[in-house]
């Protein structure tokens, strides 16, 4: 039987608010003055313990972070009082919510790990800035690059490595957000949301390039790109109306592109049953401001993931990790010290070869 190793991501919602101010010590009390844009837990104590529980309960061998602290000092910190130094720590610093990536210790046999750094020309093409034009303005030309810098892990094994990309796309807030200004189609709050859409598509633009680039230039074997995708909320509603495609649509790729052509975690039936299939629940302002649950964070692989490759994912094995998040909500979950997040863990295995 093929050894199998487990891979998660997990949006941890402004993470920065359980930490003092650029200091790697957990909060032990409500600071309001946290660089976060998030609610200020009044136990910040107890968030991170059920955002650990939440981690422990998963047990994935490699888990990607979002909405981590800035500082990877302060990721260090936690593993070490809140998951008994277990993890080794990979990161990102970039603003005030960096990307890690949570390796387990007992990773070791057969596999071997390493950090794309900053300094590769991968972080170059992702930090270039890029022209785009709002809608309505197709002469004045505005400037956009990847917001939050993604951690990628090399996973070698026999020779050859998959890439692990932890990423975090651009916010897709936007003046929209009363379903009045949608229902009386508001022209700047519909613009703004458009156009927060077309930033997304920007950086999914960049993250193709990446997966295509590194298959077809044999840096790797196989791509793994997870993490939230922000692709929830206006999604369908500006697909039909204004003609523009889902950003994970557009991260799967062309027909054309076969070797980068990426395959979801989650299969048709499960992707099909809305009562399982969401990660994340927003007030959403073009359903009339009720609430919606939207499935936000994705893990798609490349082919050789699926056909000969080392790492090759274990057919149905994807799973939203409701049991391992559920279990550390009480009462509803609407404050901040009543929820380890806003995201659910989103999971998958795949067997070593």
């Amino acid at each position: 039987m093929a050894r199998e190793i487990k891979i998660a991501t997990f949006n941890v919602e402004w993470m920065v608010n359980l930490f003092k101010p650029n200091k790697p010590d957990l909060l032990t009390k409500q600071n309001k003055k946290t660089a976060g844009l998030g609610a200020k837990p009044k136990d910040p104590q107890g968030v991170a313990n059920r955002i650990a529980a939440v981690i422990k309960a998963v047990d994935a061998d490699v888990t990607g972070i979002c909405e981590g602290p800035p500082r990877k000092s302060q990721m260090q910190r936690f593993v070490k009082e809140k998951l008994g130094n277990n993890y080794v720590v990979y990161s990102m610093e970039d603003g005030a919510q960096s990307v890690h990536a949570l390796v387990h210790k007992r990773l070791k046999r057969g596999v071997k790990i390493t950090q794309l750094p900053r300094t590769d020309k991968v972080y170059e093409r992702l930090e270039k800035v890029r022209a785009l034009y709002k809608w309505g303005d197709p002469r004045n030309e505005l400037k956009g690059r990847f917001t939050r810098m993604p951690v990628i892990l090399r996973l070698t094994r026999k020779g050859k490595t998959t890439e692990v990309m932890v990423v975090h796309t651009k916010s897709k807030i936007s003046d929209l957000k009363k379903a009045k200004q949608w229902e009386k189609k508001d022209k700047a709050a519909v613009i703004s949301a458009i156009f927060s859409r077309q930033k997304l598509s920007l950086e999914m633009n960049v993250i193709r390039k990446y997966i295509a680039h590194r298959l077809y230039s044999e840096n790797a074997e196989a791509v793994i790109v997870m993490g939230d995708m922000n692709d929830g909320v206006t999604r369908d509603i500006v697909d039909e109306n204004y003609l523009m495609h889902s950003i994970v649509h557009e991260l799967r790729g062309a027909f054309h592109h076969e070797l980068a052509l990426m395959r979801h975690v989650l299969n048709g039936k499960q992707l099909q049953r809305k009562q399982y299939a969401w990660t994340v629940e927003f007030r959403d302002a073009t359903a009339g401001g009720k609430p919606t649950r939207v499935l936000l964070d994705h893990m798609l692989f490349s082919p050789a993931c699926y056909d000969g490759g080392k790492f090759c994912y274990v057919k149905d094995s994807g799973q939203i990790e409701h049991a391992a998040y559920d279990k550390q909500v009480t009462k509803k979950g609407d404050s901040r010290d009543e929820r380890p997040s806003d995201h659910k863990p989103l999971s998958a295995r795949f067997a070593l070869r």
